[in-house]
Formats: structure tokens, sequence, C-alpha cells
């Protein structure tokens, strides 16, 4: 719990997130995500990358 916990109070548990998202619906579709993943289940990262330079697209499977 203590993880959601953190996630949910993101801006003051890491202040500097601010600069990687400016504003929340930036990091917001990350807690649906985890919302959405079963409890104990392990995120993979499935790669992605830059679009134009400027962008992340990375890509995440919460795997049971």
């Amino acid at each position: 719990e203590a993880r959601e916990e953190a996630l949910v109070d993101w801006l003051r548990v890491a202040p500097h997130a601010r600069h990687a998202h400016p504003t929340p619906e930036h990091f917001l579709p990350l807690l649906v995500a985890v919302g959405a993943a079963e409890r104990g289940a392990t995120p993979q990262a499935l790669g992605g990358g830059w679009i134009d330079g400027v962008l992340a697209a990375d890509n995440y499977l919460w795997d049971n």
C-alpha cells in the first residue's frame, strides 16, 4: 500500500517529477494502469522510445 500511496502523492514524494510531467494528465494514466492491475502484479517494460526526439512513448504490462 505504501507504493500506491506514494504514487497518489507523487508531487510531494517526487517534487522533480513536475519537470517530466508538467501537467497531471501526463502522469495520471499510469495511476489508472496501476489501479487496474491485480494486487501483486509485476510490471514489465515492453519497450518504447522517443517520438520526434521530444516525446517518450514507453509501454508497460502488469503480469499476474
